[in-house]
């Protein structure tokens, strides 16, 4: 009779051990899952912002030589330009230059200096690199400006 009685203190035990454990893991499970939902969200929002991110990058030669780039926020979102990266063809080197430019939807900067001399054998690709990722091209080849 004894043994019985001990046997169901047992098993109610294990019951409660286990029945701890399912929760336990119920639980974790619901704040890691939470944790992806808030995850995928944020990238959601960080590509939709992304997506309305569109600069018109219009580029002339001043009378030095140098390139020049009239940058226009064409987007509904604020861009911040935070890398200029400038791909030399001739010489296979790439340059990154940082850069702090803010684009206000509907702003447009004048004449920003790239700092590059063009020449009739200038051979390059500038990149526009924003903080959300996003890059504008500019190509020159031969002296001239492809946009």
């Amino acid at each position: 009779m004894q043994r019985r009685g001990i046997a169901n203190v047992f098993g109610a035990l294990l019951f409660v051990i286990a029945l701890v454990v399912i929760i336990s893991t119920v639980a974790i499970l619901a704040s890691e899952y939470s944790n992806y939902v808030r995850a995928v969200d944020y990238v959601n929002k960080l590509e939709a912002a992304k997506l309305q991110e569109r600069l018109l990058l219009q580029a002339k030669v001043d009378a030095s030589g140098t390139l020049l780039v009239n940058i226009s926020n064409l987007g509904g979102v604020t861009v911040q330009v935070v890398c200029l990266a400038v791909h030399d063809k001739s010489s296979s080197t790439l340059t990154l230059t940082s850069e702090d430019l803010v684009v206000n939807p509907g702003q447009t900067i004048y004449n920003f200096n790239t700092g590059l001399a063009v020449t009739p054998t200038t051979n390059c690709t500038l990149l526009f690199i924003t903080s959300r990722g996003s890059s504008f091209p500019i190509i020159v080849e031969g002296g001239r400006i492809l946009t």
